[in-house]
């Protein structure tokens, strides 16, 4: 049987590449292995399954989308009750180290508070005055209990007169010739100081004389007296304690005293007068009246005014008293 005839194959032949075309074939086959550093890098990012089967406990949780189990183990959610993890036990704290019985701490001690104001008799903000002096007309001695009994005391120049106040109940008064005074003498502005007065006089009970006297003099001067026989057998002047008082100024003052021992004064804390007595005990006797005010020695060339305020008065010579 004679073969069929085949047709003949047609050759297709393509036109030859332009030089702008073999440029882009060389240019792909140059980016090829960067595509597949692409490709590759795009699998290693994608979503790898969750661990299953890791330990767990509250400090070391579970990833996101694993709960921990009732077996401590991490699980899909729902796959296993989760449960919350019990905390950490904590340390047990170590016992006390004993102490030795042989060097036992002692207890501190407890200092007592020192007292304060000992041996008070008389307090002026407290107990005010027994009586207040009478006088002619156109002087005068006040008290004001707001500001705690203040004593002011006026004499008018021309007028030989007395102004003041007098403790006399004797529980408040020193019962032998020993003690302190402390008190604050002002004087306002305008007042002048040029005559000689009595300030502050303690009279003793059993000779009627000045157990203690003080006076301001022309010019403010200061002076302290002890009459004989009452701290000691020969009387005590000082005419000139080289204090002053000022016009316009509240000033402290101070006075200490002990029968047949001394005699001291001060003046805004300023020691003045530092005198010792002879031995001497032959009256015992303390004081029967204290007097503050103002007791010109004849009539004044000018008004004389004066407030006293905070005065105490202690049968104790030591230190002691505040305001």
């Amino acid at each position: 049987m004679p073969a069929e005839p085949t047709s003949p194959r047609t050759l297709v032949t393509q036109p030859p590449l332009s030089p702008w075309e073999r440029d882009r074939v060389r240019t792909s086959d140059r980016h090829r292995p960067l595509l597949f550093t692409l490709l590759l890098a795009s699998a290693c990012t994608a979503e790898l399954p969750l661990p299953e089967g890791l330990a767990c406990d509250e400090a070391h949780p579970c990833l996101e989308g694993r709960v921990c189990g009732m077996d401590g183990l991490c699980h899909p959610p729902g796959s296993q009750p989760s449960v919350t993890p019990s905390p950490a036990p904590s340390p047990t704290p170590e016992p006390p180290l004993p102490t030795s019985p042989m060097t036992p701490t002692p207890p501190s001690p407890t200092l007592p508070e020192e007292p304060l104001n000992l041996g008070v008799r008389w307090r002026q903000r407290e107990a005010g005055f027994t009586a207040v002096e009478a006088c002619s007309e156109g002087c005068g001695a006040s008290l004001d209990a707001a500001q705690g009994h203040q004593l002011s005391v006026r004499i008018p120049a021309g007028v030989a007169d007395t102004a003041g106040a007098e403790v006399t109940r004797q529980e408040q008064l020193p019962a032998a010739p020993v003690g302190r005074l402390r008190g604050r003498i002002i004087v306002p502005p305008g007042t002048a100081l040029e005559g000689q007065a009595d300030l502050l006089m303690l009279q003793s009970r059993s000779t009627g004389g000045a157990l203690l006297r003080l006076s301001v003099g022309p010019g403010g001067v200061l002076g302290a007296e002890s009459a004989a026989g009452t701290l000691g057998r020969e009387h005590v002047t000082v005419a000139d304690t080289g204090g002053r008082l000022v016009t316009g100024r509240s000033h402290l003052v101070e006075a200490s005293f002990r029968q047949g021992a001394f005699l001291r004064v001060w003046l805004d804390g300023e020691l003045l007068v530092d005198r010792e007595l002879a031995a001497f005990d032959d009256v015992d006797a303390g004081p029967d009246a204290l007097w503050l005010g103002a007791r010109p020695q004849g009539a004044p060339a000018a008004p004389l005014e004066l407030a006293f305020r905070d005065w105490q008065l202690s049968e104790l010579a030591e230190p002691g008293l505040t305001d």
